[in-house]
């Protein structure tokens, strides 16, 4: 242990090295696995988002663990930007798919926003589940939280095709 010092200074700078080595392996498995499910609003695509972001979040403890650590010991300066990025990205990113979206968000309520919003509940919850070991922390199964958490955000409401020229409808369990 004594001859990590050799390489570096101070805890801190070990700590940076390991945010920077697991916050690219991150970013790789981001591009990889989550965008390609970002691409739609749909109820089915938001739950496959949802289910890719557990296997991440399950399978990636120690770069969430950082994310703690980095608030006790270090004020949360290195991990502070990410989540303004992740934001950020997300609201952009959003944009660009609810042109094409079928979910109709009521009046008022920022489409980007509710986006970014699941986006990051989905985290949120699995990082409890998993990192801290709140299993069924509310009350139900991954999937049934999953199924609700995307009700919520999306209303259960799609907008039919242009072409069967109606208006906004229920969702059909």
């Amino acid at each position: 242990m004594g001859n990590l010092y050799t390489y570096y200074d101070t805890k801190e700078e070990i700590f940076v090295d390991l945010v920077h080595l697991l916050g690219g392996k991150i970013e790789v498995i981001r591009q990889r696995e989550l965008l390609p499910l970002m691409e739609t609003l749909d109820a089915e695509s938001l739950k496959k988002l949802a289910r890719a972001i557990g296997r991440i979040v399950s399978t990636n403890l120690d770069y969430w663990r950082l994310m703690y650590i980095d608030v006790v010991e270090f004020r949360h300066k290195h991990f502070i930007h990410s989540f303004r990025e992740i934001a950020g990205d997300l609201r952009t990113y959003a944009g660009a798919v609810i042109r094409n979206s079928r979910v109709a968000f009521p009046a008022g309520v920022s489409p980007s926003l509710a986006y970014t919003a699941i986006y990051l509940q989905f985290f949120t919850y699995f990082l409890s589940e998993e990192l801290f070991g709140a299993k069924r922390h509310l009350g139900m199964s991954d999937e049934e939280v999953i199924e609700q958490l995307v009700l919520l955000y999306t209303g259960g409401r799609i907008v039919p095709d242009k072409a069967a020229g109606s208006v906004g409808q229920r969702r059909k369990k």
